[in-house]
């Protein structure tokens, strides 16, 4: 198990259009596993367990190791040919999706 999520810093836009910094950490009763198809989660405090693909695994390893989001979605756009855009959106819509299931906090 590794505990991946120590800090994400993920660039939002607020409504002005000026982009800022979320930061993010792993809930303290999560654990995180990668292995070759993507990565499992399990939230010990809810006694759940969670699983995302090799897409997702590879934006909450980047994250991790403190990529921004735009970063993370230009690699990964240029990498399997997705349009960045979508890319980005996409990624940020899995963060919403962890921090609704408690498995990310924002610091």
């Amino acid at each position: 198990m590794i505990n991946a999520l120590k800090r994400l810093l993920v660039r939002r836009t607020l409504p002005s259009g000026r982009p800022h910094s979320a930061v993010f950490r792993t809930a303290t009763d999560v654990k995180a596993s990668a292995h070759s198809e993507g990565a499992v989660f399990i939230h010990y405090g809810k006694g759940l367990v969670f699983s995302t693909n090799r897409v997702g695994a590879v934006l909450w390893n980047a994250l991790a190791q403190g990529l921004d989001l735009d970063a993370v979605s230009e690699s990964i756009g240029s990498e399997m040919n997705i349009p960045i855009g979508m890319v980005r959106d996409d990624a940020a819509a899995f963060l919403a999706q962890l921090e609704t299931e408690g498995l990310i906090v924002r610091c």
